[in-house]
């Protein structure tokens, strides 16, 4: 499945869910864990960025200086 499809179908996903209860049911203290290098696409940012937008609360990208240098 490429990006683009994936970004939809995920949507879709998140479309169904209410984005207060999925924060409250998460926690405030939650980290969003994903394997992928920051600035990569991945399915977290997605959910990151509908927390942000429905929510308005920031979800900031945590990274360790070096850690993804050779990706």
């Amino acid at each position: 499945m490429d990006e683009a499809t994936y970004r939809v179908e995920y949507q879709k996903i998140l479309d169904n869910l209410d984005p207060q209860k999925v924060f409250d049911d998460l926690g405030e203290d939650v980290i969003l864990l994903c394997w992928e290098a920051p600035g990569k696409f991945c399915h977290r940012r997605l959910v990151a960025e509908w927390l942000e937008k429905h929510l308005g609360r920031p979800v900031p990208e945590l990274q360790e200086p070096g850690l993804f240098d050779d990706l």
